[in-house]
């Protein structure tokens, strides 16, 4: 979060997303998303921390849990079954495929599931839901936990892939400090309500409005800092699986997920070289 800005205006800005809840899957946990009334959408590194394409642990003792302050949820789900992208850890670039489909053990329908978009959010402005650690971008990074949910915007700088076609493509954005010193990737003004990625919002959404509706585009995946500080700090670069990848698509639609087709694959790749962020040691959060 911004140093300048009151933290309450970003959990302000997180209360219409009923839908963005977190996901407990002990040790660890995550941030997921009901994308149907039966479906959550979240990273895949949320259940398989250790990378090794295996769950960790049984899915029917994993948990959602739905509101604003997971300490005291509004409601808590079971699982029945979670499938990972068959691409998470078949390729180098698996950050482009840091995802997984979670199914409710029953429909739930008290809750307005988030719609998904295929176009591109290259300049757009988007959204970061989650339930992480929080702190403002200067050091050191408080590194705080209270189960409330969050949100923070950030333009989107880029979206494309490195020079390696296999590396597949994801969304980036920097988080700027309102100094202007720490700037990376496009404007060096922050937005108002600029934010970044921390421990926790892994598998959160990132949403932008396309086509006069906002959907979501993105799913978190990283986040790294080595040329300003710390993780999470002001200078850190974040990463998102783009839902428009088409192994993205395929796999969400072979997991019962309504993903809308793209009349043309529009998908735009920026002109910055993505190598700036795959020299870097990608920390997965």
């Amino acid at each position: 979060m911004l140093h300048t800005v009151a933290e309450q205006d970003y959990i302000d800005l997180a209360a219409p997303y009923d839908a963005v809840g977190r996901i407990l899957s002990l040790p660890s946990f995550g941030t997921g998303t009901l994308v149907s009334p039966t479906k959550i959408l979240t990273a895949a590194h949320v259940i398989d921390a250790n990378e090794d394409g295996i769950i960790d642990g049984p899915v029917n003792e994993m948990l959602m849990q739905f509101g604003a302050d997971v300490g005291v949820p509004d409601y808590t789900l079971g699982f029945s079954s979670a499938t990972l992208h068959p691409l998470w850890t078949a390729t180098p670039g698996k950050s482009a495929y840091d995802l997984a489909v979670l199914t409710l053990s029953v429909p739930f329908t008290l809750i307005e599931p988030l719609t998904l978009s295929v176009s591109s959010p290259l300049n757009l402005v988007g959204t970061m839901v989650g339930y992480g650690r929080h702190g403002t971008g200067l050091p050191p990074f408080e590194n705080l936990l209270d189960g409330q949910r969050r949100a923070a915007r950030n333009a989107i700088d880029f979206v494309g892939e490195d020079d390696d076609p296999n590396l597949g493509f994801i969304i980036g954005a920097d988080f700027d400090s309102p100094a202007g010193d720490t700037n990376t990737l496009g404007s060096p003004i922050p937005l108002g309500l600029e934010g970044m990625l921390a421990s926790g919002d892994s598998g959160g959404p990132l949403l932008a409005t396309v086509g006069g509706s906002e959907a979501v585009v993105g799913v978190a995946g990283f986040v790294v800092n080595e040329d300003f500080g710390e993780n999470f700090e002001y200078g850190s670069l974040g990463g998102w699986a783009a839902i428009s990848e088409p192994n993205n698509i395929a796999f969400l639609q072979d997991n019962g997920i309504t993903v809308p087709e793209p009349g043309t694959y529009g998908l735009v790749i920026s002109i910055v070289c993505l190598l700036f962020l795959f020299q870097r040691r990608r920390h997965g959060i």
